[in-house]
This record gives C-alpha cells, sequence and structure tokens, in this order.
C-alpha cells in the first residue's frame, strides 16, 4: 500500500488522507464518528492557527504533516493524539488503518528523507545526540537496562533535540496514561 500512494502535493489531499484514517480509526476501535469529525476540525485549526498555517497549506505540505505529527491535541479530548491515531495505523498493519495512513506517511516522510539528504536548513546537535521522552511499561524496562542493543520500532518515533522538549513529551505521555489508560507506567527519558 505504501509503495502506491504519493506525497501530497495539495493540502486537500493530505487532509482527506487525515480524514478516512480518522474514519477507519473509529471503525476499528468502535468510536462514534463525530469524534472523527471533531478531531479532523481541531487538527485543521491547530495547524491553521500557526504562523506560517496559511502560506504551509499552499506552499509547504510537507510541514503540514509534521505540524499534524507534532500536534498536541487529543482525539475525543482525552484519547490519543494524531501521532498515536498514525502509530497506531503503522503497528497493527491494519489494511483499512494502513491504506488511509500511507499517503499520510510519504507526505511526512518527504520532509524527513529530504532532511537526511542533506537538506541545508537543518543542523544537527553537537554529536549527533538526541532524546526521547516516554512512558514504558514496567516489564518492558529491563531490555533498555543494557545499552547497545538493537530496536526496530514498528512506527514513527518521536525524538527532539533538547532534553527539556523530551522531557515535556515524557510528562505528557505519563499524565495520558495516569489519567486516561489508568496504567502506572513510569516515564522515561532515552539520550
Amino acid at each position: 500500500l505504501y509503495t502506491m500512494a504519493l506525497a501530497a502535493e495539495k493540502s486537500h489531499v493530505l487532509f482527506s488522507a487525515v480524514d478516512s484514517l480518522l474514519v477507519a480509526y473509529c471503525a476499528r476501535e468502535k468510536k462514534d464518528m463525530q469524534n472523527a469529525n471533531a478531531f479532523f476540525r481541531v487538527l485543521q485549526k491547530a495547524v491553521l492557527s500557526h504562523g506560517a498555517g496559511a502560506d504551509e497549506m499552499v506552499n509547504r505540505v510537507e510541514l503540514v504533516a509534521e505540524r499534524l505529527w507534532t500536534a498536541a491535541e487529543r482525539f475525543g479530548g482525552d484519547g490519543p493524539e494524531f501521532c498515536g491515531v498514525l502509530n497506531l495505523a503503522l503497528r497493527t498493519d491494519d489494511p483499512a488503518l494502513v491504506g488511509a495512513a500511507a499517503p499520510v506517511c510519504r507526505t511526512l516522510n518527504a520532509l524527513l528523507i529530504a532532511r537526511r539528504a542533506g537538506d541545508g536548513d537543518v543542523t544537527f546537535p553537537a554529536g549527533g545526540v538526541l532524546y526521547r521522552g516516554c512512558v514504558v511499561p514496567d516489564e518492558h524496562l529491563r531490555f533498555y537496562e543494557s545499552p547497545g542493543k538493537m530496536l526496530a520500532v514498528p512506527g514513527y518515533l518521536a525524538t527532539a533535540f533538547k532534553e527539556e522538549k523530551a522531557q515535556e513529551f515524557a510528562q505528557r505521555a505519563w499524565r495520558f496514561h495516569q489519567q486516561v489508560t489508568k496504567t502506572k507506567w513510569p516515564a522515561v527519558m532515552f539520550k
């Protein structure tokens, strides 16, 4: 499905894929479709309220995909962020979700791959150090105690250049799991 998908060159194509993904998510998770419509509008507002939102909508659709990925707004107010919905599609490999997610991923990858290829306006942190803040189930913590292990992630792995930003991600994830999923997973920082 991914190889057949194209990166969106126009914002309405990207938003159509986002809408399809949210509808597929509702069907899979047995959520009210009105929540998909409401979350779609919330995401649109988040993109448009950014200072460069209108210019990005017209000229840099891949930046719109990045804004959607990094949006802190939650499905239904207390559900997953858009990045969580997108990663669910990739993690579960559910054809209905993956088919809808593929154009979003292609558009986001147009930005990420260009950066890897040496896009001149991107500078990486000294020493190439990135940070990740998240929660990890207790039963998986021991895996991370030994450095040098390889890890495959079935989705996008969010990292930050600044430790403070990663700490914000960890706190946000911890609050979500404490309040919504009622799990007591610890917040963890990776460097």
